[in-house]
């Protein structure tokens, strides 16, 4: 997870209530842990539902990029889930009632146009999430919440990123006590960058003249920390690869393996690494995360 991951989800986390009923969530939510399960390597951006534990829960996931594969990580984020609140008893199947009331929806802030894929109707199988885009959104919805959060992710919405609505966003911001401003004013930081606006925010503030410090945030060194253990990430994916390649050939590993590695955390893939001698296939090593196309049965 990099450092925009990191501050969209803190973002959300840390009281948007504007941004929530923009995106279909209540205003008032309990967030709760996102691993799907304590086995897994599964994560979700968020896990909530609404507060006094009424009506559905709610996955969301905040997604930067497009993601040809959203739509398969979206069904089996719903598969762990169910299960997962099947084991902690918040959900007890019935024959009426066999799935939780679970409403996924994958929100888009990146730049490029979005295309994602966000349903399914093919021999039985009928899944959707909701696909959202931020630039559908309303700025003013998020610019006249009293949520400093709210009006940071406001750069993300319709025209969000105008610079009068950026001027509008950094004097929200310049309001704030120190430590507060300079939290927000590093997350505006990081989302304007996402709208091309980056230099306009620096220069702004500059202009406006109020100051910031970023040495210490935490949202700063969480996403340092967050961005160097994806790295490592990456590179234990590499070590998999390179490991399978040389014990079972060059073609040996299925297409979109190294994307899906990458999701995992380092001591799974440490335990794969691990695997690689002893093993009579790649399908052995990867288990589960072999793709679907590639698996052999009998």
């Amino acid at each position: 997870m990099g450092r925009i991951d990191v501050t969209l989800k803190k973002l959300l986390t840390g009281r948007a209530p504007a941004f929530q009923e923009q995106i279909g969530l209540p205003r008032q939510i309990d967030f709760l842990p996102g691993e799907v399960l304590e086995d897994t390597e599964l994560r979700v951006d968020v896990l909530a539902r609404r507060h006094g534990g009424d009506g559905p829960w709610f996955h969301a996931e905040l997604q930067s990029t497009n993601k040809a594969d959203m739509l398969l990580r979206m069904l089996r984020y719903r598969s762990g889930l169910t299960n997962r609140l099947a084991v902690e008893k918040r959900f007890a199947p019935t024959e009426s009632v066999p799935l939780p009331d679970l409403d996924q929806v994958c929100v888009y802030v990146g730049q490029s146009p979005m295309k994602m894929a966000n349903s399914v109707n093919d021999r039985g199988l009928h899944f959707g999430f909701r696909l959202i885009d931020a630039r559908s959104l309303d700025p003013e919805r998020q610019l006249s919440s009293v949520s400093v959060n709210d009006n940071v992710l406001g750069v993300l919405c319709r025209n969000g990123s105008t610079p009068d609505r950026i001027d509008r966003i950094l004097a929200k911001v310049a309001s704030l006590g120190l430590p507060e401003r300079s939290d927000a004013f590093a997350r505006l930081l990081v989302l304007s960058d996402l709208r091309g606006m980056r230099d306009r925010v620096l220069t702004r503030r500059e202009e406006m003249g109020f100051s910031v410090d970023l040495s210490g945030v935490p949202m700063v060194e969480d996403a340092f920390l967050r961005e160097r253990a994806r790295t490592e990430r990456e590179t234990r994916a590499g070590m998999v690869i390179n490991a399978l390649e040389g014990r079972f050939g060059e073609d040996s590993v299925p297409a979109g393996v190294r994307d899906a590695l990458e999701d995992l955390n380092v001591d799974a893939l440490t335990r794969m690494i691990m695997r690689v001698p002893n093993a009579k296939s790649v399908e052995g090593v990867l288990g589960n995360h072999m793709p679907v196309s590639a698996r052999t049965y009998g």
